[in-house]
């Protein structure tokens, strides 16, 4: 399970800077300006705000291996509709989107790494969050 988590937050963290160091290309290939293409990269942050406060309150109430898979197979959704061809609205909506399920996976795999662990789990938990220092 460790292995698949560090896995998942390395993706997570390279997904957290993926806006930021593309800003310029984004920017050009979109024609968009500095506070259109910033709102691209704040969507990305919104919406992993939001998938963490939704999926909390799942995580506790149902099974979490479907809840991880469907926001796994949603973070694939969102990166693969986002193409050359995507304008300003569709890359917005796929960032959002991208967020949104990147909070609900970390929520996911925090929860369980914290049950499966209990008291000892602030090491497998520090190795796990390294990934996405590492993905970054």
């Amino acid at each position: 399970m460790l292995a698949l988590a560090f896995a998942s937050f390395l993706l997570f963290g390279v997904a957290l800077v993926i806006v930021g160091a593309n800003q310029a290309a984004l920017a050009g290939s979109l024609g968009l300006d500095l506070s259109a293409s910033g709102l691209l990269a704040s969507s990305l942050s919104l919406g992993i705000g939001v998938g963490v406060l939704a999926t909390g309150p799942l995580v506790d109430r149902g099974p979490r291996r479907p809840l991880f898979v469907a926001v796994s197979a949603g973070c694939a959704a969102a990166l693969a509709a986002v193409g050359p061809e995507a304008g300003f609205s569709r890359a917005l909506g796929c960032l959002l989107a991208l967020g949104v399920c990147l909070g609900g996976y970390e929520t996911v795999l925090n929860t369980a790494i914290a049950e499966r662990h209990g008291a000892r789990a602030a090491r497998p938990l520090t190795f796990v969050h390294a990934g996405a220092t590492l993905g970054a």
